[in-house]
């Protein structure tokens, strides 16, 4: 049994070892995410509390561009857009975000053997909103934009699989870091966050290819 926890540990860091994306390699890709999420909220009345549903919808597309600096780590810029929707049950109103990010990236690789590995993402990434509600009866009726200035300053954990030499199918869920939005003009209306977020819009999917 010793013999063979020893051989299996050698071809384990033989593997992670050998495995690695080598300096001077170019990675472009992107990744996609799609959520629906439904949160309830409690209204308090003087004569009876009520209860709303809230439902969100998300789309994310996420174009990206790296270069090796060294084994394993790039350095690169993540830009894309994400569309938001939301609206509580029963109402005739729509709220909807259209954002867009941009700014630099750093990851890093783990790689477990040849096709599979592990990577944290740092991200330090601008984002712009445009957001306005809407009547779902009545088209023409949207309120004024809303322009809404952000940060978004953390690491996302993810994995990697390489279907082959050059191209790799990769997901990714969580996000700890700092997180702040400003309207624009106005100084008052401002929210930060510091934190992990688990929440399903956290998760992605997306391909990378290499050369």
């Amino acid at each position: 049994m010793k013999k063979l926890f020893l051989l299996a540990a050698g071809l384990f860091l033989s593997a992670t070892s050998f495995a690695q994306i080598e300096k001077g390699k170019v990675s472009l890709g992107g990744t996609v995410g799609f959520s629906i999420s439904e949160s309830s909220m409690i209204n308090y009345d003087y004569y009876m509390d009520e209860v709303s549903t809230e439902k969100t919808q998300l789309f994310q597309l996420l174009p990206s561009f790296g270069y090796f600096v060294s084994d394993n780590v790039s350095l690169g810029v993540t830009t894309g857009v994400m569309f938001e929707k939301s609206s509580q049950k029963g109402s005739e109103v729509e709220y909807k975000d259209r954002i867009i990010a941009f700014g630099p990236t750093v990851r890093y690789y783990k790689m477990i053997n040849e096709n599979f590995g592990f990577f944290g993402q740092g991200q330090f990434l601008y984002t712009s909103t445009q957001s306005w509600a809407s009547n779902i009866n009545a088209s023409g009726h949207d309120s004024d934009k809303l322009k809404i200035n952000g940060l978004r300053i953390g690491i996302t954990p993810g994995i990697t699989y390489f279907v082959s030499k050059s191209v790799a199918l990769e997901a990714s869920y969580g996000f700890f870091g700092y997180t702040q939005s400003k309207v624009k003009d106005e100084e008052d209306i401002k929210d930060t966050e510091f934190g992990l977020n688990l929440d399903t819009s956290s998760l992605t999917f997306g391909f990378q290819f290499y050369f």
